[in-house]
């Protein structure tokens, strides 16, 4: 089982900004993150007295 807490924190992230001919930022600049499987399964229990 992946996910077990079905957290959606990023995995991970990455910077997508690109670099022209002088080696500074150009305009477009993005970050790229990639986000975790979600709960594909689960079991609920519940108990009173």
């Amino acid at each position: 089982m992946t996910n077990l807490f079905d957290n959606h924190n990023y995995t991970s992230v990455i910077d997508g900004s690109l670099l022209n001919k002088t080696f500074s930022y150009s305009i477009n600049a993005a970050a790229i993150a990639a986000l975790p499987d979600l709960r594909t399964f689960g079991v609920k229990a519940k108990y009173s007295f």
